[in-house]
């Protein structure tokens, strides 16, 4: 399913494209990333960015979701495979990717999800992202 992500609080914005398949009882493979007990990120498009940072924003984003997983899965072994990721470099900040996983499988599962906090700081001429906590894998 393709999930458009985006903030515009100032002159510019961040948006963020994702295309992501829910797999269930994969074969897992070596190269999935397993997020929680059952839960695997399969990541079949890294062209914009490294696998770690992909690893991080959106495993993490996964991680705050679990138990919602959990519940629409049924028990089941499930992997997500990023198909295809993409935004414009110039107006890019890598929490936007925590944001569009999460509002991903809220919009996926149809369940509701606590809005993330953006603020825009022009002295820095970024983003602020109020996350909530969140476990990483990647760096």
């Amino acid at each position: 399913m393709l999930h458009k992500y985006s903030v515009l609080k100032s002159s510019w914005g961040i948006v963020v494209f994702m295309d992501m398949e829910e797999v269930l009882n994969p074969v897992v493979s070596s190269s999935d990333i397993q997020i929680a007990a059952g839960i695997y990120l399969r990541i079949t498009d890294t062209k914009k960015i490294v696998r770690e940072k992909i690893i991080k924003w959106v495993g993490g984003a996964f991680s705050t979701l679990i138990n919602e997983i959990y519940k629409n899965v049924g028990g089941v072994i499930v992997c997500y495979d990023l198909k295809h990721l993409d935004f414009n470099y110039a107006d890019f900040q890598e929490e936007g990717l925590f944001c569009a996983t999460r509002e991903w499988l809220a919009k996926y599962y149809n369940f509701e999800i606590d809005p993330i906090q953006v603020e825009y700081d022009k002295e820095k001429n970024k983003y602020v992202f109020n996350l909530p906590p969140f476990i990483s894998n990647g760096s």
